[in-house]
């Protein structure tokens, strides 16, 4: 790959070929709501938990979208303070009794997920998503506060095999949630959620959040201090879960640009085009563009210089090796030089009218039945002869540049006869040799033909490269 390094202004590259893209530029898709509290469960996602307290703390609770006041031993249920029905749905997840060591936050099971300990939750979707940001409420429990410390977060495609996709350790909470530790109903829920992101662009069908460590009784800011003491088990009011839709295709996005084409206010994921004062396409020979006053401000609103935006593709290099052919025919060379490398239209030619050779029309690896005009290793020999018209035989190999590149062609002369190889490049001699074996490096442009030629000689072709640049 080659990368071009932001400057005020570029040096005009091709735009045939360019493909803006060292940081793609493409819109990345809002962050969508897949279950929360204020606009419910949009992408009707599951849930199970690998344990409960009891039948009125389960899993489902914690994206039911309701955010309980405060909870007794019954949930909600039944709770005149907290304004429920006996068969009102519990306020939250809470795991079973013992899972976690009240002091250390320790886990004191052997439940794994992908190599991971830890009670956890599983959320199945009708379909594959991307998480990119989990916001969860936590909630007081008896003047006890579980809050977790260390999670993991995991992915799947079949609810077996799990990628871990993030974890975060030592989970600090705000002064808000920790300072409401003593709260007087001792069963509060803290309106002020806590939010982890996940800088991931995969999508999967099952995830599962483990919870490796709470607080224990440590204090703020991961914990209340002392006030875990007698809880062995973490809570979760409500968890939600966000997905950045799939991003929006845009200029530089695969796609080459157009003559006149302009841009301006695409997210380049963590940057943003701020103002484009000029993006266009220059009408010269070939395409070509040039940018400048492109200026970039990060997601907290300061002025940055990434220190490269635009990155060509990697070319392919084409060699054709003629140590392939030492043993073959000119019709069997023809027929495999069309197949491997169509776009270089390559051709052997010969006579006056320059039709195609043929074993019938031309020579092609004579040494091996007469020992003349032998090239050096790996390479073969190829003229035309006309007994009645010396002066109309003429032989040539023909390709044709199909972008711009370098060609790098190593051929010769295996009889001179006071004449040489020559090279051709639109009609207009660019090189020739008298040597068995000579190097030459042309840079074409596209379409430009090469032909290698001889007339009264005798070629030797040994390689040819070709680079696009």
């Amino acid at each position: 790959m080659e990368t071009v390094t932001l400057d005020s202004v570029l040096d005009p590259v091709d735009a045939e070929n360019i493909i803006i893209g060292g940081i793609p530029l493409v819109t990345v898709g809002e962050l969508e709501a897949h279950v929360s509290v204020a606009d419910g469960n949009v992408a009707g996602v599951t849930i199970a938990g690998s344990s409960t307290w009891g039948n009125n703390w389960t899993v489902h609770n914690a994206i039911s979208g309701t955010l309980a006041t405060c909870h007794n031993n019954g949930g909600c249920g039944g709770a005149a303070h907290c304004g429920g029905a006996s068969n009102s749905n519990g306020c939250c997840w809470l795991t079973y009794n013992g899972s976690y060591n009240n002091s250390t936050g320790n886990y004191n099971s052997n439940k794994n997920t992908g190599g991971v300990l830890g009670e956890y939750a599983t959320f199945t979707f009708p379909e594959p998503k991307r998480i990119n940001q989990i916001t969860y409420y936590i909630t007081g429990w008896w003047n006890r506060y579980p809050m977790p410390r260390n999670m993991s977060w995991f992915g799947s495609d079949d609810a077996s095999t799990w990628t871990l996709v993030e974890s975060w350790t030592n989970i600090a909470y705000s002064s808000v949630i920790t300072s409401s530790c003593s709260n007087t109903c001792n069963h509060a829920r803290w309106t002020e959620p806590t939010t982890l992101t996940i800088d991931n662009d995969t999508k999967y069908k099952y995830f599962r959040l483990v919870v490796q460590k709470t607080c224990g009784n440590s204090g703020p800011p991961y914990g209340c201090g002392g006030g875990n003491q007698g809880l062995q088990a973490v809570v979760f009011n409500q968890i939600e879960l966000y997905g950045h839709g799939d991003p929006v295709a845009g200029v530089g996005h695969g796609n080459p640009l157009a003559a006149g084409s302009s841009i301006g206010n695409l997210l380049v994921f963590d940057y943003a085009i701020n103002s484009v004062d000029t993006f266009y396409v220059a009408p010269v020979k070939e395409p070509k563009l040039r940018i400048s006053n492109i200026s970039f401000e990060d997601r907290d609103g300061n002025i940055v210089s990434p220190p490269s935006i635009f990155t060509y593709p990697a070319f392919p290099t084409y060699e054709i090796d003629f140590s392939a052919y030492t043993d073959k025919t000119v019709e069997f060379a023809q027929a495999d030089l069309t197949a491997n490398f169509p776009s270089l239209s390559p051709q052997f030619l010969v006579g006056s009218t320059q039709v195609q050779a043929t074993n019938s029309n031309s020579n092609f690896q004579h040494h091996l039945t007469n020992p003349s005009y032998v090239p050096d290793a790996g390479g073969i020999n190829f003229w035309d002869y006309e007994a009645t018209n010396p002066a109309a035989a003429i032989g040539t190999f023909k390709l044709t540049a199909d972008a711009i590149g370098k060609f790098t062609i190593v051929y010769g002369c295996l009889w001179n006869n006071n004449e040489s190889v020559k090279i051709y490049v639109h009609d207009f001699l660019h090189s020739e040799t008298t040597s068995t074996s000579a190097t030459v490096t042309i840079n074409v442009s596209k379409n430009d033909v090469i032909e290698i030629q001889e007339s009264q000689a005798v070629i030797a072709l040994y390689s040819i490269t070709f680079v696009q640049q």
